[in-house]
């Protein structure tokens, strides 16, 4: 190659410098496979060019977890089962009872007896937190406390910007289920209540659901329920008798307890309206969110309460959100810093399963926002399907689907009036078999609900017509549905089939005698009194 000239003028005087154009060896672009020493090695077996291929395969889910780590988001498209099984064998790694030659002498080693167990959990055996904190970072367990923290980010990656939630900015995921969770979140405000009283309240209003009132109780607190104000076929919040209370019992409510996922024809609690007495009164609001983060109409809702008052803590389902297996729930709060969330933190007392954490990080990895945000729209179409579908069924039979679907649109309430007036009454049969008469023909979550002169209780509340949210609510017996996440159209269309084979079969010909020749209806009516019994 020739030398090319360059002139340049140095001290007045014209100097000719060559330059040779042919680069230096360390320049040269090399054309050998850049292999790590695990494909060089690899090449030298079975050759550099299926090394190679086979390099770049790998590389690709390198990336995928280097683009998590960075990133802590949920993934645009799912992943595949093989990349979250690399991942999770790579952190199993982390924890000291997988190190190669660790040596444990300590009372909790994470050892696991049983193969099947240890495959269940990927070897991760030590939990998460340590005695004094359940966030913190465990010694033992560095992988199993990168998967805590990479739950709670992919979970406030989907709640602020694919589920409707942008104002929440801490949580808190915890492997037991919501009532715990409430429990724990009452406890925490107990303690942190000042002045203290030997009567502290929290107002609820009412919510015939167990789990809500057993928590207070179990916080050692006392409820004070405020029953709620017909509005149509509508269960609404009263939310002057809340206001009332408050002033009332000042000094000495620990919080109020709102809900708003629950079984028609209870509405949504007005949330808004109620953190903004909160707010005005300077009383802690707790917001019974178990449910609902599937339904854009609660998220929109809960936002506004949080902007225009004051909402310290929402409760979740893993279960019924994220479609988990039961066991996990999550807390989660507006509070960036120093807010209840936090402090519910400092409060918990010891280490925790790994198990429903485990089950969260792994559906959210699998299930990417693209189709989380897929599912919340298929929901939200089901609840409108599924109440065109029972307004057209019940129709021929008598029935009507109840107006109340503009404060709950997860749950359906339908009558059962005529069919209790024709059938069940002249033959004694309760109307609650009617659900019991689906679950028999493999049709679940239909629950009945009917007038009863039977008084409930629990603790020293007694309640009336429980599980109607209210002492005498118009349109019983009634039953409901609910269009839930996941749900598909198959389930719906094999559901209504269902429904009219039930109706068809309760009104044919002494359909009320031949019931009665069913043995499942003793056995059932049965089953029931000794639950009701056991309740008491």
């Amino acid at each position: 190659m020739e030398a090319a000239e360059d002139t340049s003028k140095k001290g007045g005087a014209t100097e000719v410098i060559k330059t040779d154009k042919k680069k230096k060896p360390e320049q040269q672009i090399s054309l050998k496979p850049k292999y790590d020493p695990f494909f060089a090695k690899a090449a030298e077996i079975v050759g550099a060019g299926y090394a190679k291929i086979a390099e770049d395969s790998v590389n690709t889910v390198e990336k995928r977890i280097m683009e998590l780590l960075d990133h802590r988001a949920l993934p645009e498209e799912g992943w595949d089962e093989i990349t979250i099984q690399v991942l999770l064998q790579k952190i199993a790694l982390m924890d000291s009872n997988n190190y190669q030659g660790n040596t444990g002498v300590g009372e909790r080693e994470g050892r696991i007896f049983s193969p099947l167990v240890r495959d269940k959990h990927f070897g991760l055996g030590h939990g998460i937190g340590r005695s004094g904190d359940v966030n913190a970072l465990q010694p033992k367990a560095i992988g199993s406390s990168l998967i805590v923290k990479l739950t709670k980010s992919l979970f406030l990656n989907a709640l602020t910007k694919h589920m409707g939630y942008p104002s929440i900015k801490q949580a808190l995921v915890l492997p037991f289920a919501t009532g715990m969770s409430l429990t724990i979140t009452l406890l925490t405000l107990a303690s942190l209540h000042a002045p203290k009283s030997t009567e502290m309240y929290v107002i609820l209003p009412r919510i015939d659901q167990k789990t809500c009132l057993k928590s207070i109780y179990t916080a050692n607190l006392k409820p004070i329920i405020i029953q709620p104000i017909l509005e149509g076929d509508e269960l609404r919040t009263d939310v002057e008798m809340i206001e009332k209370t408050i002033i009332e019992q000042q000094g000495k409510v620990v919080c109020v307890m709102s809900t708003t996922s629950c079984f028609a024809p209870r509405a949504y609690e007005s949330v808004v309206d109620i953190a903004v007495l909160c707010k005005k009164y300077d009383v802690p609001h707790v917001i019974n969110n178990a449910y609902g983060l599937q339904c854009t109409r609660i998220a929109s809702d809960i936002t506004s309460a949080i902007q225009k008052g004051r909402v310290d803590a929402l409760i979740s389902s893993t279960d019924k959100n994220f479609m988990v297996p039961v066991g996990g729930s999550i807390i989660y709060s507006p509070a960036k810093q120093g807010g209840l969330v936090e402090q519910i933190n400092q409060f918990y007392p010891g280490r925790a399963s790994m198990g429903p954490i485990m089950d969260l990080f792994v559906t959210f990895m699998q299930m990417g926002s693209g189709t989380l945000r897929e599912l919340l729209k298929q929901r939200k179409d089901n609840f409108e399907y599924l109440r065109a579908q029972l307004v057209s069924a019940l129709e021929p039979f008598g029935e009507r689907v109840l107006a109340t679907q503009k404060n709950n649109k997860i749950s359906i309430a339908c009558t059962l009036t005529r069919l209790n007036e024709v059938v069940f009454k002249p033959n004694g049969i309760e109307p609650t078999f009617f659900g019991s008469y689906l679950f028999s023909r493999r049709v679940s979550g239909v629950r009945v609900v009917a007038s009863t002169d039977k008084k409930t209780k629990i603790n020293d509340q007694i309640f009336s017509n429980y599980g109607s949210h209210s002492e005498a609510y118009p349109h019983l017996p009634y039953f409901t549905a609910a269009a839930s996440i996941g749900q598909t159209r198959q389930e719906i269309d094999l559901f209504i089939i269902k429904l009219k084979e039930a109706f068809t079969h309760f009104y044919k010909s002494n359909g009320g005698k031949e019931l009665l020749l069913e043995k499942l209806v003793d056995a059932v009516q049965e089953q029931e009194s000794s639950e009701q019994s056991k309740a008491q």
